[in-house]
């Protein structure tokens, strides 16, 4: 016992140095640096304004590469829609194993290219609203240099609003580059590796504006700022618990950014007032232990941020349990599927909540046949109607599923037997089936 208590002792005075090293380190850090003066700041703000406007300069740039990308995609897919037309036009009503299986990979081509066309939507729509965004925060910039700074009475009036416009527009740029670092295709890397590159280079000019050291927590509240936003975009209107709990985190974070705030105004106007900007070992102490306080603050949301993400993970992939309805979209008066012998079987079904659309895969879905009017000495008779492929609008909410009628017996065609279809959602938690649909022969 008396060893443990030894060896407890000492793992816990190594951690005490380490933390006292760490501060000091800080503190060393911080002694001796200065608060920019107003002209530096004016002077570094400009050069850092230069950077923004090449970093928006490749966003467009980069835009108009997706929207070329997606005209392109849009003209292969009207293609194929008039491939699949012409072949559909011209068979009869027998069907050569040869054209099913054309008419199969045409499908399949398809419902990649919408696929494809949706993301590319996606990102252009995103990326253009952080261009505006970009765009605002160039101009509120350039107000702020040419005219509000000249309105600040002093030195520490103008440092505070200087560190107010890094809080915004650090926090704009981390998420466009967050927004960047998603995309993954390599038709349009080198762009997107130009955009870093200018983000990077204004990320580090930034710095200069006031102090590079007191900035650094505000980097940090900027990462997990936009780690809460990107939560958020993953959420559904029916996560209320998730939600909440994230909102719980994103006041934590204001509060703590609110006090690191007044904690630099403070050291700010000491130093200014005193050692004519220059930050001595009292405020550098002073500062280091805000800084502490911030990050202890800004670790423990990151935590639970972690363990929000494992959760919205599982809800990504257990998603069938969260639709609220599966309805059937008939084509016909009747409510029934015309079926002609050979021939691909399609069911339309709109989803909500919409937001869970974009989550169902091919793997996702299947559908089976219940065989009727069946002799009544016979039992109940299943048969599968395998699946061919899946095509999902996300915007209104609907999928269409194409199933191959093979297994429909011959009977069926006759009128000697009747089918009732039904498809399933299944993401390996939770089973989903339709209602009864009635299929019957196309004659």
């Amino acid at each position: 016992m008396y060893l443990l208590g030894v060896i407890l002792f000492l793992s816990s005075c190594t951690k005490w140095e380490n933390a006292i090293e760490d501060l000091n380190q800080r503190i060393d850090e911080l002694e001796g640096t200065r608060i920019t003066a107003v002209e530096e700041q004016i002077a570094n703000i400009y050069d850092s304004m230069d950077d923004l406007e090449l970093v928006d300069e490749q966003l467009e740039q980069y835009i108009k590469t997706l929207e070329g990308e997606l005209n392109q995609l849009e003209e292969e897919l009207a293609n194929t829609n008039q491939q699949i037309a012409e072949i559909e036009n011209s068979l009869g009503e027998q069907i050569t194993e040869a054209q099913e299986q054309m008419l199969a990979e045409l499908e399949e081509l398809r419902r990649i290219l919408e696929e494809q066309i949706g993301e590319f939507e996606s990102l252009i729509l995103n990326l253009q609203e952080q261009d505006q965004e970009l765009a605002s925060e160039i101009s509120d910039l350039r107000d702020y240099v040419d005219s509000e700074i000249s309105s600040l009475e002093d030195w520490a009036d103008v440092t505070f609003a200087t560190l107010d416009q890094y809080q915004s527009l650090l926090e704009e740029v981390m998420s466009l580059r967050n927004e960047i670092q998603k995309v993954k295709d390599e038709i349009t890397a080198e762009y997107r590796a130009a955009i870093e590159s200018a983000i990077s280079d204004l990320e580090e000019s930034m710095k200069e504006w006031v102090n590079e050291v007191l900035q650094d927590g505000y980097y940090s509240a900027a990462q997990i700022n936009v780690k809460i936003e990107e939560l958020d975009s993953l959420l559904s209107a029916s996560d209320e618990q998730l939600r909440e709990q994230l909102e719980e985190q994103k006041l934590a974070l204001d509060s703590a950014k609110l006090q690191l705030t007044r904690d630099y105004q403070e050291a700010i106007e000491d130093a200014i007032a005193q050692n004519n900007g220059e930050i001595d070992n009292r405020i550098a102490a002073a500062l280091s232990d805000a800084l502490d306080q911030f990050e202890g603050v800004i670790s423990s949301i990151h935590s639970q941020l972690t363990q929000l993400e494992t959760r919205i993970a599982a809800l990504e992939n257990n998603f069938v349990n969260r639709i609220q309805s599966m309805s059937y979209i008939p084509r016909y008066e009747d409510q029934k599927i015309r079926v002609s012998q050979g021939a691909n079987i399609t069911f339309d079904f709109r989803i909500t909540p919409l937001s869970v659309v974009e989550r169902i895969s091919d793997e996702h879905v299947s559908a089976f046949g219940v065989l009727t009017q069946l002799a009544s000495t016979r039992a109940v008779e299943t048969i599968e109607l395998p699946f061919v492929s899946l095509t999902k609008d996300s915007v209104n909410g609907i999928i269409s599923v194409v199933v191959s009628s093979q297994n429909i017996p011959s009977e069926f065609y006759d009128q000697a037997v009747g089918v009732s279809a039904f498809v399933l959602l299944d993401d390996g938690n939770t089973e989903l089936i339709s209602t009864s649909i009635a299929l019957v022969p196309n004659n």
